[in-house]
């Protein structure tokens, strides 16, 4: 007896955008709003802000400072 196949759900991969050491504006790829992101410092990182949708604060991406 042959079982009907699963379909399994397809869960869209995250996006990352390439951002800079200041606030972006971006198309979410979470909520579609046009929006700059807001940007968080790491409290042991110095070199590094995460960058995050203004509007429904998803996490979009990391600027890292190049080390000299």
């Amino acid at each position: 007896m042959v079982q009907p196949q699963q379909k399994l759900p397809i869960v869209p991969q995250p996006t990352y955008f390439a951002v800079g050491p200041q606030p972006h504006e971006v198309t979410c790829p979470y909520c579609k709003a046009t929006a700059k992101t807001v940007m968080q410092r790491p409290i042991l990182r110095c070199f590094s802000r995460r960058h995050y949708c203004s509007e429904c604060g998803e996490y979009l991406g990391t600027y890292r400072r190049p080390q000299l």
